[in-house]
């Protein structure tokens, strides 16, 4: 595991539909980008001239994936937290307030605290990394519709906010199996998903998204990972094919 050098300058970028909200870890104020191909590159060049060395992105449902490209064709590092991740370090922190600007500035001090640098995009694990990524989006979708609910008293909507509920559960529920499906298929997250598991107060998804970072930091070779069914079917199996 490659260790952070201390003199590395990191950057966050909080990343939105049509903005880029950049700053830089230890000093004040942030500064705005477009999210488009102009912005983008603008921005690396930014980085670039500033002596940055790393940056990190929150996932946001896919927004940052052409950011992560183009900070990496820029020769950046990236690391990218699933938004579970950023909310447990803002509990450890007791980082309350919610910004744009302030959302830069706390994943810019949690990238800065990384043990390691992810590897650059494994296709075994982009596929995993999106649907935790869903899991989170509709289980916040889930809680708003339930808090909206307590202030609705019409039995039509009442209804249909029930059946909407349902279905995000339905979809919620599937995403775990799958997501735990995919660990189970590669030998070394289900090891660290399995030592995850077995500290108090740790939950599977919980565990999926430690085990999954932690693995992207020191990629998994290309005989790592299997398919679920080639595992089912050979567990010995030395091919590999991705998640």
């Amino acid at each position: 595991m490659e260790r952070v050098e201390r003199n590395t300058k990191v950057a966050e970028i909080d990343v939105g539909k049509r903005w880029l909200d950049v700053a830089m870890h230890g000093q004040d104020g942030t500064r705005r980008f477009g999210n488009d191909a102009a912005g983008r590159s603008e921005l690396s060049t930014w980085l670039v001239e500033r002596g940055v060395g790393r940056v990190g992105l929150e996932a946001t449902g896919g927004y940052e994936r052409q950011v992560r490209s183009a900070m990496e064709a820029a020769d950046l590092e990236v690391v990218v937290h699933q938004p579970m991740e950023v909310r447990l370090f803002a509990r450890l922190k007791r980082w309350k307030a919610k910004t744009d600007q302030l959302d830069a500035a706390l994943i810019a001090a949690a990238t800065a605290q990384a043990d390691a640098v992810r590897a650059a995009q494994d296709p075994r694990l982009v596929e995993l990394a999106q649907r935790l990524t869903a899991y989170e989006q509709i289980s916040d979708q889930a809680a708003a519709l339930k808090t909206f609910m307590e202030h609705v008293d019409l039995p039509d909507l009442v209804q249909t906010l029930g059946e909407q509920i349902q279905s995000l559960s339905r979809l919620k529920a599937r995403l775990a199996a799958e997501i735990l499906e995919r660990i189970a298929a590669c030998p070394e997250l289900l090891a660290r998903h399995r030592l995850l598991m077995s500290l108090p107060g740790v939950g599977a998804i919980v565990a999926a998204i430690v085990a999954s970072a932690s693995t992207q930091a020191s990629r998994p070779s290309p005989s790592a990972c299997e398919r679920p069914a080639n595992l089912l079917r050979s567990p010995s199996s030395p091919s590999c094919e991705s998640l």
